[in-house]
């Protein structure tokens, strides 16, 4: 990465210079004095969590052309640690570090991450929510839920679309547990802990925000994102998950694990990575704007099942080939090495 943004020489454009635009303007509102104050009203259409990151950065490095990476280094950080956490709890220790190094490899993952875009930090937040939620034995445990709460809150507060792979996960567990009314009671008090940092940002801009998301879809209309009417809308995203996150041989490495996690007894650690994956898939097909890179919260899933399949097997050497893989993708998508002439996918 830090070879990449050393020889780059592309300025930001389009959404990459409309938040680092957002993270000069937190900047000047935090040497005013008024963080607080204008926190609701810099930015009403994106939540204001990134762009306080971008500003604690620019704060203490000035302008730098590696801004886009430190800003999203805790993201990245919390995708892969969480990542490994997860795997860590059927995976043998070595298969599950292999997962959160392949989380970090796939190719628009390390592109994105190059660049001020919200959606690794997104996948950082959502992958430290999963990991909450089976920390918390599916919610209930109530300390653990506590703090899924509050990381919910951090979620909601560096972009909406959080809660969309949050909803199957909470679902799950609501329905899987015998003590409904403690996950209940637990939910509601987590609730409690994330509404006013939530609300903080959101109640003022609820106006605001209604009526960008239906420029969005009106967007996504005259862009001819595929709807639910075509087959192209259903498979957008498993087709995204294929062709911009792992390429071919990857996507026959998942599509193997998948079979062999399904012909096994299925644990409930991957029942609930499956529905999350699933789940996460079906709503964002509902909404009208697409894009690859809305999907990534679910790569870590996704690599936790690719990773799992193989780590059933009696030979240790699959796991570390498929990191191998990975990083080869990512030394050729990185620096333009590949054999191959055009897409790689």
């Amino acid at each position: 990465h830090l070879l990449w943004a050393t020889a780059n020489q592309m300025p930001a454009i389009w959404d990459m210079a409309h938040h680092q635009y957002m993270g000069w303007l937190h900047l000047a509102s935090l040497r005013e004095g008024r963080p607080l104050a204008d926190l609701s009203s810099i930015s009403s259409y994106y939540p204001p969590l990134y762009y306080l990151q971008e500003a604690t950065v620019l704060a203490v490095t000035g302008p730098t052309r590696f801004l886009a990476w430190l800003t999203n280094l805790p993201g990245l950080f919390l995708l892969s640690f969480f990542t490994y956490r997860i795997a860590l709890l059927n995976c043998r220790p070595v298969s599950a570090a292999g997962a959160g190094v392949v989380v970090l490899l796939l190719p628009l993952v390390a592109w994105v991450s190059r660049e001020t875009l919200l959606d690794p930090t997104l996948a950082g937040w959502v992958a430290l929510a999963l990991f909450l939620v089976l920390k918390s034995r599916f919610l209930e445990l109530r300390g653990w839920t506590l703090l899924f709460g509050l990381v919910v809150a951090a979620g909601m507060l560096t972009k909406w679309t959080f809660v969309v792979f949050l909803i199957v996960p909470v679902l799950y567990s609501f329905l899987r547990t015998r003590e409904r009314e403690k996950v209940l009671r637990n939910l509601f008090d987590a609730t409690l802990v994330a509404l006013p940092f939530i609300l903080w940002w959101y109640l003022p801009n609820v106006g605001s925000l209604w009526q960008r998301f239906k420029l969005t879809g009106l967007a996504a209309v005259w862009e001819q994102d595929p709807g639910l009417a075509s087959l192209w809308g259903w498979i957008y995203y498993p087709r995204s998950l294929s062709s911009y996150y792992l390429f071919f041989l990857l996507s026959a490495a998942l599509a193997w694990a998948l079979l062999r996690v399904l012909h096994r007894p299925v644990a409930s650690t991957d029942s609930f990575l499956l529905w999350t994956a699933l789940g996460g898939i079906l709503l964002l097909t509902a909404l009208k704007a697409k894009d690859p890179r809305y999907v990534m919260p679910l790569a870590s899933p996704m690599v936790i099942i690719l990773i799992r399949g193989f780590d059933t097997l009696k030979r240790r050497q699959w796991v570390p080939g498929i990191v191998l893989i990975a990083f080869f993708q990512f030394i050729a998508v990185s620096f333009s090495v590949s054999p191959f002439s055009g897409k790689l996918a």
